[in-house]
């Protein structure tokens, strides 16, 4: 610790209680930056969403003057686990067992003092299956809870011209983003797909059509709660105790 008083570090890992203490004096606000293990093609490593969810955490802490967690490096990715090459690595977590998983992160911070969590989220798969995870937390303790996801993750625009590739060829995004016209477009003589999915099969065996739906992995949530009783207490209802 600096002659100021100022931890050196906002990483939770390098802080000893009086540099918790120095940032709760000001703050009651922590950044859990959550990612994924996952292929993105041969060009870049498996990390890629964990390590931008940390970087962001990192920079935002800095300017913010609040603590940031370890990253939350596994993701909800089933749609990777391919039957190709470009798939080796990957390892996801069922939706249940991430929620449950960060829920006990979470409630562990807010037992400590902490009532803001922003979730710095840098896989888009996570989205939508965490909304039963920040409605739960929400309800049961009151504590401010947020889900920040990087503008790059969500705006495949900002590559605009600089993909050498079809866009459908890019990691991260998918056909489910494609307008349906565009989807309707492709015709089995020009048939490109490289996805396994049962669209692209019948396309590769000379099905007739494409199908109308859109082909992008789909994601699914739990939304199931506990209704056992619960070891954790927040720190507002200890002070009411």
């Amino acid at each position: 610790m600096p002659d100021d008083g100022r931890p050196v570090s906002n990483n939770l890992l390098d802080l000893a209680p009086s540099d918790i203490a120095w940032f709760q004096e000001r703050s009651d606000l922590i950044l859990i930056p959550i990612g994924s293990l996952e292929q993105h093609g041969a060009h870049l490593p498996l990390g890629t969403d964990t390590i931008t969810a940390l970087e962001v955490s990192r920079r935002a802490a800095a300017k913010a003057d609040v603590p940031y967690t370890p990253p939350f490096w596994a993701g909800y990715s089933p749609q990777h686990l391919r039957e190709t090459e470009s798939g080796v690595g990957t390892v996801t977590l069922r939706a249940s067992t991430l929620n449950a998983v960060l829920y006990d992160v979470a409630r562990s911070l807010i037992h400590h003092g902490w009532n803001k969590l922003v979730f710095v989220n840098g896989h888009g798969s996570n989205t939508k299956v965490l909304d039963p995870l920040l409605r739960r937390l929400k309800y049961e303790t009151g504590a401010f809870v947020a889900l920040y996801k990087p503008y790059a993750e969500r705006y495949i625009g900002l590559l605009d011209g600089l993909l050498e590739n079809p866009p459908d060829e890019t990691p991260g995004w998918h056909a489910s983003e494609l307008e349906t016209s565009q989807v309707l477009a492709t015709t089995p003589s020009s048939c490109t797909w490289t996805s396994p999915s049962r669209t692209a099969r019948r396309c590769r065996a000379g099905c007739p059509t494409h199908s109308s739906r859109r082909t992008g992995p789909r994601t699914s949530s739990s939304t199931g709660t506990s209704t056992s009783s619960s070891p954790w207490t927040t720190a507002s209802s200890r002070a009411r105790g």
